[in-house]
């Protein structure tokens, strides 16, 4: 078994690989655009959970080229338990899109996840290599995924590479591959996804979107968050989902079932959500109130 100061080593040599390896072509085709003036740039996010009492504050910083560079969240739980979370995002000089992100995790565990994201011409994520650490207390674990995206014409190729690096008690035990093939509408939203599981699962994604103005759609990390729903009822993010009002992923194999999430909105003078109402398999009936500011 390796000593801790010979594990913390490893780490900061895997770290020191993967970074070397992220700023070989740092600013690789990431375009500098200039920021829209608007007043609908997001500020604070206040989720409460019906079922649980749970609630969860965001809050949003920006600097002065009106970027996002920090998302800080603090959920309180009914339990006597606090989680707390930030996520920082790095530019290279003028870019638009962050090449990196670094989040921490803390409460009654801590991880970190280290993101490294590339673009194509035209601010398209093509890739993003991954690191999380965990540790409880008793365990350590780290984990390197990398996602690769292809895109042609009404379609978004996916393929995901994830392993289990490292463990407290030696080297990782496992290595998962899956595609995805989605569809896209004639706005390049995704109406519906297949994908393959590394054991043979298949989960199947319809979405339904709306015509609503999203509510990410000024942020600079747009492009950089997940591109393709996760097969449990899961959206994506902004860039490849316009506020979807349903989502039902059917699946085969591990965790068979149909999972569905009915959302609404509640929206300003402008189309902009205020609110958003939401029922699925991952949490308890919520609903997330949206406060934006001008910059």
């Amino acid at each position: 078994m390796k000593t801790i100061p010979t594990l913390i080593a490893s780490v900061m040599l895997f770290s020191v690989f993967l970074i070397s390896c992220g700023k070989d072509h740092p600013a690789q085709n990431n375009p500098v655009i200039n920021p829209v003036a608007d007043t609908h740039y997001l500020s604070k996010e206040i989720v409460v959970y019906s079922g649980t009492g749970d609630t969860t504050v965001v809050t949003f910083h920006y600097d002065n080229a009106k970027r996002l560079i920090k998302i800080a969240d603090t959920t309180n739980y009914s339990t006597p338990f606090e989680y707390i979370g930030s996520t920082t995002y790095y530019y290279n000089g003028n870019d638009t899109f962050p090449y990196k992100s670094y989040h921490i995790t803390t409460g009654s565990f801590i991880d970190t996840t280290t993101k490294f994201f590339y673009y194509d011409a035209s601010g398209r994520k093509i890739k993003d290599s991954i690191i999380l650490i965990f540790s409880d207390g008793a365990n350590y674990q780290i984990y390197h995924t990398v996602n690769s995206f292809q895109y042609a014409v009404g379609k978004i190729y996916g393929y995901s590479v994830d392993s289990l690096v490292y463990t407290i008690v030696g080297p990782g035990t496992y290595r998962h591959v899956k595609t995805d093939t989605a569809t896209l509408d004639a706005n390049n939203y995704i109406v519906s996804n297949i994908k393959h599981e590394w054991d043979g699962s298949i989960a199947q994604t319809e979405i339904t979107n709306t015509t609503s103005k999203n509510y990410m759609s000024l942020l600079s990390i747009r492009n950089c968050l997940d591109v393709l729903p996760d097969g449990y009822g899961g959206s994506g993010n902004a860039n490849t989902s316009n506020n979807p009002s349903l989502i039902v992923d059917t699946r085969s194999g591990t965790g068979a079932g149909v999972y569905q999430s009915i959302i609404t909105y509640t929206l300003d003078g402008d189309g902009y959500p205020t609110r958003i109402s939401g029922d699925d398999q991952h949490t308890s009936p919520y609903t997330a109130d949206l406060i934006y500011k001008p910059l």
